[in-house]
């Protein structure tokens, strides 16, 4: 298999879930003696040093909704 086996959570679905069904099916295909990989990224700090108001003028001069900007 050649993909992504979970590329991000289910919108009804925590970080732990998808982690749990991510690591089964990666032991599934070990045990079909199958090669495993997993790059893991974690983006949960990647808009903190972004300006704020910077970042709002600029979707709103994308044409973003006031009510998908909010």
């Amino acid at each position: 298999m050649v993909g992504p086996v979970c590329p991000y959570p289910k919108a009804d679905q925590s970080t732990c879930t998808t982690l749990t069904e991510m690591t089964d099916k990666l032991l599934i295909y070990i045990y079909k003696k199958m090669t495993v990989g997993t790059v893991l990224l974690d983006f949960s700090t990647a808009f903190d040093i972004v300006d704020h108001c910077l970042l709002l003028t600029k979707l709103a001069a994308y044409g973003f909704s006031p009510a998908a900007i909010n």
